[in-house]
């Protein structure tokens, strides 16, 4: 049968579509290989980021590693190398590698000494130290803080910077008189009998500094006049007072603005005796009885002793004691540093034998459980019995008390 016209209209029509079908199988792969393509680079992107960031993590560990070796440096609990000489802001800023206290092992591409913290073929985590004294203390001095700047090495080149402030101290270090007795801001002064210095010739009290600075402080600080009162009559009635006491002035009446920061309030107090059990709590110096008289600390190691309850002391200490019952000092004793008695606030002295302070006392009566209580009444100083006994203020004495609480990380930050 022959071809019709109709079948070679169709024949006609359908050459323009010719090709039509690989046109469109072209575009369509086309698509899915774009697809694919990038399914495989996001794929790939992927795996890269994961890798960055573990390798960013590192780095950024490795800063943190150097940030607590800085910190466990400042603290004291490293020894230079030679041993014998423990970090203070001072040597610490004259050696801002810290390379006394830490062994570097190793370098960074940049040529910087670092301490390799973990390490595997070419690749390492790493850190290393820089400390800056931001106020420029004249060398004489000892810096009152210091920046801290980290840098962290991870593998593949990565870098990351943390920085921190350290105070030298946790608290401020200071004492308003040699012997503060801190009343109650109202109810009942002390009475006669809570107020008594010993009735012999060979006991001396004074605020000049043994330290040798020409800090001078009051003998006997008061926060209420009425306490203050009494003990000037005491000075003025009793022939043994003139013999025992000097006049940096005798006796001196606070504001609670004078008081360091911690001693101004009751709850001031609660805060810093709870802050300060928690350090003597991780440093296992927490007593319910009254320790050995050996274990107060010495001067090659001061200590931070935090007794609850009643502390009898005859021994020998150096640091900070803090004592929350009443403090009887017996016998020979000799302490370099700072007493805190507050709870009842009650020092008594029996007996005789030599005893020797060289710091500061500080008594305040309050009730730790009652916050938002104020101070109670009548801490109470009362010394008696024979034997050669000095209290003075020693500003040195004081400052490394309050550096057995440690330094204070005032900030921390990426840069």
């Amino acid at each position: 049968m022959g071809t019709t016209l109709t079948d070679q209209l169709k024949d006609d029509g359908r050459r323009g579509e010719r090709g039509a079908a690989l046109i469109m199988t072209l575009l369509v792969a086309t698509l899915l290989l774009s697809a694919g393509g990038a399914l495989i680079f996001t794929a790939a992107m992927s795996g890269i980021n994961a890798s960055d960031s573990t390798t960013e993590m590192q780095a950024y560990y490795g800063a943190e590693a150097g940030l607590q070796t800085a910190i466990n440096v400042v603290r004291g609990n490293v020894n230079s190398n030679p041993a014998g000489t423990k970090a203070s802001f001072r040597n610490i800023a004259d050696n801002p590698t810290l390379s006394k206290w830490v062994t570097y092992n190793g370098t960074a591409k940049d040529g910087t000494f670092v301490v390799k913290v973990n390490e595997a073929g070419s690749s390492f985590t790493a850190y290393n130290i820089r400390i800056i004294d931001p106020d420029v203390t004249p060398a004489a001095k000892e810096p009152s803080r210091l920046l801290i700047q980290v840098r962290g090495y991870g593998p593949r080149g990565a870098i990351k910077n943390k920085e921190m402030i350290i105070n030298r101290f946790l608290y401020d270090p200071d004492v308003p008189a040699a012997i503060t007795l801190v009343g109650a801001e109202t109810g009942t002064s002390m009475v006669v009998g809570d107020f008594d210095i010993g009735d012999s010739s060979v006991k001396g009290y004074t605020g000049t500094d043994s330290a040798g600075s020409t800090v001078l402080k009051a003998t006997f600080g008061f926060t209420q006049d009425a306490d203050k009162t009494l003990a000037d009559d005491f000075f003025t009635s009793s022939s043994k007072a003139s013999d025992t006491t000097e006049n940096t002035p005798r006796t001196k009446k606070f504001t609670s603005a004078e008081l360091p920061g911690w001693l101004r309030t009751a709850d001031k107090t609660r805060t810093f005796l709870s802050d300060v059990e928690t350090i003597a709590t991780d440093e296992e110096r927490i007593f319910t009885v009254s320790p050995a008289k050996d274990n107060f600390g010495t001067s090659a190691n001061p200590k931070l002793t935090f007794v609850k309850g009643d502390c009898e002391f005859s021994g020998e200490g150096v640091g900070m004691l803090i004592v929350t019952g009443t403090l009887t000092l017996k016998g020979d004793f000799s302490y370099d540093g700072v007493i805190l008695v507050l709870g009842t606030g009650s020092i008594v002295r029996n007996g005789g034998g030599g005893g020797d302070v060289l710091g500061g006392l500080i008594m305040a009566s309050l009730n730790r459980a009652d916050t938002g209580g104020k101070f109670l009444a009548k801490p109470t100083f009362n010394t008696n019995g024979g034997g050669n006994s000095d209290i003075k203020y020693n500003s040195l004495n004081v400052e490394n008390a309050f550096r057995t609480l440690g330094p204070s990380v005032k900030g921390v930050r990426e840069f």
